[in-house]
């Protein structure tokens, strides 16, 4: 049950893969991907949260981090509120969605530091015809919507 790939050794590219059982194919094919890479019997160190380095990436840790993996949609309505800051501190990147009240408009507004934001998106209901708008938030970053009210608030986090 392992996984071939082929290795051009012309190139210098990094490989991530979720173990080091895959075999290469060529002229060492005898060798793991992991040993080929880093050099017989070294030992490699997987990445964590908030590693940007080019330690190897194990699946557990991609999906972990991937937008959607062990996340859910939740209603959070009755905990917002308007021109209110929010932090994302779930670690990954998060989605808020609303859908803004009455004949408003507003913005969804993203910051890095909680004092500059940027509207990243917006949102409004004119009587005939109801929008709702959808804006990822990185980790750490604060969000907040600056219309009149909303219908709901909803976060995949």
């Amino acid at each position: 049950n392992k996984r071939m790939i082929k290795l051009n050794t012309n190139t210098n590219r990094t490989i991530s893969l979720p173990d080091a059982t895959t075999t290469l194919v060529g002229t060492d094919a005898t060798q793991t991907l992991t040993n080929k890479i880093l050099g017989t019997g070294v030992t490699a160190t997987t990445q964590s949260n908030g590693d940007n380095s080019t330690k190897p990436a194990t699946t557990a840790y991609v999906q972990n981090m991937g937008l959607g993996w062990n996340q859910s949609w939740q209603d959070v309505t009755g905990s917002r509120a308007v021109n209110t800051p929010y932090q994302n501190t779930t670690g990954k990147p998060i989605v808020f969605s609303i859908q803004p009240v009455g004949n408003s408009a507003g913005g969804l507004e993203v910051s890095s530091d909680g004092s500059t934001y940027v509207v990243a998106a917006s949102a409004s209901d004119y009587s005939s015809a109801t929008n709702s708008a959808q804006v990822i938030v990185p980790p750490n970053h604060y969000y907040r919507f600056s219309g009149a009210g909303f219908y709901f608030w909803t976060e995949l986090r």
